[in-house]
């Protein structure tokens, strides 16, 4: 899965699912909601009740797109770690 990191700080995983809220109709919103949640919850082995999202507003990268995460124990498969020595969070690295 790309765009998929892993904050070891804070056993966050979260996923950068692009520029998702291109449509005006609220089904089409809801169904590429859920189809993000459930791709994200099975590669990262948590329930999809658990799953958050949220829409990025201030990035230099980033900007308008949207990320999904969870708390999660173990570094997924394939995740980029943003590790304790560099210091990088989530947050930080969401909107720098």
């Amino acid at each position: 899965m790309e765009n998929l990191f892993y904050s070891e700080n804070e056993k966050i995983a979260f996923y950068i699912a692009g520029y998702t809220d291109n449509s005006l109709l609220v089904e089409d919103i809801i169904s590429m909601l859920t189809k993000h949640t459930e791709k994200f919850s099975e590669k990262v082995c948590v329930d999809p009740k658990v799953v958050k999202t949220d829409y990025i507003v201030n990035s230099s990268r980033y900007k308008e797109m949207r990320v999904f995460y969870a708390e999660v124990e173990k570094k997924p498969k394939d995740a980029f770690v943003l590790t304790s020595k560099q210091g990088w969070t989530m947050h930080k690295w969401l909107h720098n």
